[in-house]
Order: structure tokens, then C-alpha cells, then sequence
């Protein structure tokens, strides 16, 4: 025992760094981090009853949403139910371009479950997170409606 204490005497500084050090090292690295929010949505999709067997109704949701959110037109309507975003883009703070560049970036639509579809929206402010996948929710079936009055046009054309 003797030994192990006079070994623990002459390296003490070694014991110093894991106690001391390196806490204080990830509280700094902590510090520099940005906080970032998560909103997420899970929204059910029911079964139609001439459904494709092969993919789950969520999946093939999620599909289509993601072509949605290549389109400039859907993101920006999204962006005008978000309130926050809305007052940007009237004041002009915010230009169309970074809005449409900022929700492609932190969006995301995926399949939770054969008839679970999960969107997702982060953001260092909570409200803006919240609005915008609020807004995305609320946007998804006027976009889908007005598609099949797109389709249902084509095909009397």
C-alpha cells in the first residue's frame, strides 16, 4: 500500500488533468456550440384502398412531400404560415432565396413507420422550429389537393 501511495505523491499532476481539466475543456466546448431546436411532427397516413401493396402509404408520402420541398413555390408557402418568417420576408430582412436555401437545408420529411410519416425542422430560434413544421403540416394537404385538381384537370383535357 505504501508503494502505491508514493507513486500517487510524486505523479499527482496526472490525477489533476482527468479531474480538473478535462471538465473545464468540455464546458468550453460546449460554450462554442449553438443551440440548436428540433420540431417534429408525426403524421398519420392512412391506407387507400388501391394502394400500391409493395410501399407503405408513409413511405410513398414522404416521397412525394420530398419532391415538394424541391419546388421554391411549396417552400415559400410553407414559410408564409410560419409568422416569424412571414414578418421577415414583408419587413425584407429576409430574402426569398435564403429563406428557400435555409428550409431545404434543415427540413426533413421521413417514413417512421408503414403508416407514420415524421417531419422534422431545426433551428437555433424554438419558435421559428415549431412554426415551420406547424406550417409544413397545415401546407401538406392543400399542396395534395391542389394536385389532384391538377390531375383531374389534365384528364378531362
Amino acid at each position: 500500500m505504501r508503494r502505491y501511495l508514493e507513486t500517487l505523491k510524486r505523479f499527482w499532476l496526472i490525477v489533476l488533468i482527468p479531474m480538473v481539466v478535462l471538465p473545464i475543456a468540455e464546458y468550453k466546448y460546449l460554450q462554442t456550440q449553438s443551440n440548436s431546436y428540433v420540431a417534429t411532427a408525426n403524421v398519420f397516413v392512412p391506407q387507400a384502398a388501391s394502394a400500391n401493396q409493395y410501399t407503405p402509404p408513409a413511405q410513398a408520402e414522404a416521397s412525394d412531400i420530398r419532391q415538394w420541398l424541391l419546388s421554391p413555390t411549396f417552400l415559400l408557402a410553407v414559410a408564409q404560415g410560419s409568422p416569424t418568417y412571414a414578418n421577415l420576408l414583408s419587413r425584407g430582412t429576409a430574402t426569398s432565396t435564403s429563406v428557400v436555401s435555409d428550409l431545404n437545408s434543415h427540413l426533413d420529411v421521413s417514413n417512421a413507420g408503414s403508416t407514420l410519416m415524421r417531419v422534422t425542422y431545426s433551428s437555433s430560434n424554438a419558435e421559428l422550429a415549431y412554426e415551420v413544421a406547424n406550417s409544413l403540416v397545415t401546407e401538406i394537404p392543400k399542396n395534395a389537393q391542389h394536385m389532384q385538381q391538377m390531375a383531374q384537370q389534365s384528364n378531362q383535357t
